[in-house]
């Protein structure tokens, strides 16, 4: 049994890990970045498809300039990317985030590549994040209200609450339970920088709590657990008792008296 269970965690751990991105791709947004920063629009034209140097101009790329900046980034990395390809056309999406020590700039490049063509530049989206902005996607327990301690300390629980009555389950060997035990019902969903709150009835949790926060720096962590009401029940239930031992089967024998 626990060599399945090994099996089925090292097959979620390789489904939630995502490939990286393209590095030729990743060194073309870099490239196009440059030249939206520097206002190149010459040099933008030069990897890009029809359709967008039709959209270029000098003011366009004068209100774009203002979110970039020509200087060398602190760091630069891929937050997001994604990818559609066809026998006709294929498509490339990614998403840079470039680190400068005023701001965040994230720059958003579509590519596209005809069949048998090159990848050029179809689409550019840029903006810029300051400290302030910054700092609502940034996870921090100081300054924060009795309801966010409440909601850290449900994931916490939450979790080993459903982990002990799994570890008991399989010890007294009741597979099903063992099961059920993993799942928490109703999911209270929190955003760590609004406080709001947001409930699910028909919804299911693993281990009945997590966390997830979107790709953008500014994206908020939002917290969710659910009310591991299996394993309460395997509790309730007297389920964590051995089973009952089961009783030898007697043989009734009649005897006719004539």
């Amino acid at each position: 049994m626990m060599r399945y269970l090994s099996f089925a965690l090292l097959f979620l751990v390789a489904a939630c890990s995502m490939p990286p991105a393209d590095p030729a791709r990743e060194v073309q947004t870099d490239r196009a970045y440059g030249f939206v920063a520097a206002g190149d629009e010459t040099g933008l034209a030069s990897i890009a498809t029809d359709s967008l140097k039709a959209n270029l101009s000098g003011d366009v790329l004068q209100q774009m300039k203002g979110y970039g900046s020509v200087q060398k980034p602190v760091s630069a990395k891929t937050v997001q990317w994604q990818s559609n390809f066809t026998p006709q056309v294929s498509a490339y999406r990614i998403v840079r985030e470039y680190t400068y020590p005023e701001k965040v700039v994230q720059f958003d490049t579509l590519m596209a590549r005809g069949k048998g063509g090159a990848w050029q530049v179809d689409a550019v989206h840029i903006n810029s994040f300051t400290a302030s902005q910054i700092a609502l996607g940034r996870f921090t327990i100081t300054n924060k209200s009795p309801l966010h301690y409440l909601i850290l300390a449900a994931l916490v629980v939450t979790p080993l609450i459903c982990l002990v009555a799994v570890g008991f389950a399989a010890f007294r060997r009741r597979w099903g339970w063992m099961v059920f035990c993993l799942f928490g019902v109703g999911q209270i969903s929190f955003n760590w920088a609004t406080g709001a709150i947001q409930f699910q009835a028909l919804q299911f949790a693993v281990l009945g709590a997590g966390f997830i926060k979107g790709p953008l720096i500014t994206d908020s962590w939002v917290m969710f657990f659910a009310l591991p009401l299996p394993a309460i029940l395997f509790w309730l239930l007297g389920k964590w008792r051995p089973k009952p031992a089961r009783q030898p089967k007697t043989a009734v024998v009649s005897q006719t008296v004539e």
